[in-house]
């Protein structure tokens, strides 16, 4: 599963993507005994951490995080 990322201010945030929207999805509709992949959980993981860590933000590095964001994953 390929998940773009954007690196910077020594952290790496999922980017916003089908990928994501896909995993969403899962988590709503998959069955009960679905099982996620090491994968997947890396992602589910990883946007979980940067959620949290959004929150403890300043709006002014909350403002500069998500425009990082909008510039789509590092290159």
């Amino acid at each position: 599963m390929n998940t773009p990322y954007r690196n910077f201010d020594r952290q790496m945030w999922p980017v916003p993507c089908p990928t994501l929207a896909d995993l969403v999805h899962k988590l709503y509709y998959a069955d009960a005994d679905h099982v996620f992949s090491a994968d997947e959980r890396f992602i589910l993981a990883a946007v979980a951490d940067a959620y949290r860590d959004l929150i403890f933000k300043t709006q002014v590095n909350r403002n500069a995080v998500i425009k990082e964001l909008r510039k789509g994953p590092n290159t």
